[in-house]
């Protein structure tokens, strides 16, 4: 099926049926009511899709293309604890919308069933709603082990580079730690890859069989050969003499798992602006970097258990770039969606907008990704953009499927033909490099390279 109709097919009920459906639930309607969960959820929805920062006033004249007639002051006194539950409650409910973009056609990632990539953002929020939303600690209390929170929102993301679709949103307290969130332990296909953040780092991942991590190293994770001799990783990398690196070895003092380690030199100046920010990281904390960290900043690490037939050294130092898409991601929901602003005090209303915004980011994912997926040049940027600026008519035709299969034809052949990526020679965008692994190669030394000289520099 096409996918732009399948999305027309999935968002009509959902911002009708479903909301109706999910307000009455939640207590936010409770007598039949012109504000519906519906009308409700499309004003904010699509009104911030269209303008982040709009003013009631703006929201309302957004709700009126999907005729809701509801005053600015009237609007306001809407956003209670009921509308903020409901508009969560939708917001999970959209999580579970499976809305997916043809194949990406680069060939690396057409090997995995899935190709995901996970990481979370943290939004800081007034200390009004820190019994809702839990921070970190602050102050003394932190230090004298009192509860005294302030409050932040972790909104955690996972998202599949092969063909678009987000496998996982959750919301979560700021203060909990990113493994503890339930996407990451999430079931995973066969033949799936997953590429994440140090703070996911789990040894036991690398013993599934068939379901495939790739990870940068984490520094301390002790390293065993076949001989059961335990190395630290800068003698370890000193005694293979090379500059490239793709063994077998057994990982954790504990576990010892089997995993694939790789790794290939940088450059020096690449090496020395890593050891820069570790010393001024260091300073600012009052800590002196160690001498193993400073070694391994001239090193790219991966672990992984993907087998050598799979995935060569190059490939997955070309891919494990590819990690920092949902950084991306995040950059865009935050800078395009202004997933981190709200202009109420209310706590309600700040509550209400924030879960809008999310749901108006993943509207806009959904747009792009079904319209655009299979093109590895795709820029998520400028396709954001044009959604955006179509957020209205989006309002106008939500409740018709057959207009509102006609906006996203229309939204979709703009996508199309005017939001690419122009290719770069000195430094290739992440998608050329996964396309041809070798383009990256400048940024990695020769293997033919002198290694005494190195050595000694």
């Amino acid at each position: 099926m096409d996918t732009l109709a399948h999305l027309a097919e999935g968002m009509q009920p959902f911002f009708t049926t479903i909301a109706d459906a999910l307000a009455i639930a939640t207590g936010f309607v409770k007598r039949a009511s012109k504000c519906s969960g519906s009308r409700f959820s499309q004003a904010l929805v699509f009104g911030f899709l269209a303008k982040p920062d709009s003013s009631l006033e703006e929201l309302c004249q957004t709700g009126l293309r999907g005729d809701l007639e509801i005053s600015p002051q009237g609007l306001d006194q809407r956003f209670n604890e009921s509308a903020a539950r409901f508009m969560q409650a939708l917001l999970e409910k959209a999580t579970h919308l499976l809305v997916e973009g043809d194949e990406v056609l680069i060939q690396v990632l057409q090997r995995f069933s899935e190709v995901t990539v996970m990481d979370s953002s943290t939004i800081t929020l007034p200390q009004s709603l820190k019994e809702i939303w839990e921070g970190c600690g602050i102050g003394q209390a932190a230090k004298e082990g009192r509860v005294e929170t302030n409050a932040g929102l972790k909104v955690h993301l996972k998202i599949d580079l092969c063909r678009g679709g987000v496998k996982g949103l959750e919301l979560g307290n700021a203060r909990e730690h990113d493994g503890k969130a339930g996407i990451v332990q999430a079931v995973r296909p066969v033949r799936s890859l997953n590429l994440s953040d140090l703070a996911y780092f789990n040894l036991s991942e690398l013993e599934s069989e068939g379901k495939h991590v790739l990870w940068r190293y984490k520094a301390g994770t002790k390293l065993y050969d076949d001989d059961g001799k335990c190395w630290e990783m800068s003698a370890w990398l000193k005694h293979q003499g090379t500059n490239r690196v793709d063994s077998w070895v057994k990982l954790g003092q504990k576990e010892r798992v089997k995993a694939r380690l790789l790794a290939a030199r940088v450059p020096q100046n690449v090496a020395d602006e890593r050891r820069r920010k570790m010393n001024k990281e260091g300073k600012r904390e009052g800590k002196k970097v160690s001498a193993e960290r400073l070694f391994l900043a001239d090193w790219q690490i991966c672990v992984t258990n993907v087998p050598n037939e799979l995935l060569s050294l190059m490939e997955a130092l070309g891919l494990i770039r590819a990690r920092w898409q949902i950084e991306l991601v995040f950059k865009c929901w935050k800078s395009q969606g202004e997933i981190d602003e709200w202009r109420s005090a209310k706590p309600w209303a700040i509550l209400c907008e924030i879960y809008a915004k999310l749901l108006a980011c993943l509207v806009k994912h959904w747009v792009v990704i079904s319209a655009t997926w299979e093109y590895p040049d795709r820029s998520m940027f400028k396709a954001g953009q044009v959604v955006m600026q179509s957020g209205r008519e989006l309002a106008s035709a939500i409740n018709d499927p057959i207009k509102l299969l006609e906006v996203l034809k229309i939204i979709g052949n703009g996508l199309t033909k005017g939001c690419k990526m122009n290719k770069r020679k000195t430094k290739p965008n992440t998608y050329q490099i996964l396309m041809d692994p070798y383009l990256g190669y400048y940024e990695f030394i020769d293997e033919n390279s002198n290694i005494d000289e190195i050595m000694l520099a």
